[in-house]
């Protein structure tokens, strides 16, 4: 599922995971495994996530790149143009 962004004031930020991006007459259409919206990101899991990964002895680097990311959508947020 794509969501349908109309609200023009503000920048809504997801996390994305695999997949592609097209841009096409002023839409954005994304299809990938999975998304996440910035709003929905609890930031403090996601930094204990992260925390958890690094701490690893044999770190998973997909998934360190990944909370990264959602931790980079979280920061990003909602912010008006």
């Amino acid at each position: 599922m794509v969501p349908r962004v109309e609200d023009l004031g503000v920048d809504n930020v997801a996390v994305v995971d695999g997949g592609f991006l097209s841009l096409a007459n002023d839409q954005i259409s994304i299809l990938a495994e999975g998304a996440e919206l910035a709003e929905e990101i609890d930031v403090a899991a996601a930094e204990a996530e992260l925390a958890r990964l690094r701490s690893d002895g044999d770190p998973d680097v997909e998934a360190q790149r990944r909370a990264e990311a959602r931790l980079q959508a979280a920061e990003g947020r909602g912010h008006a143009r």
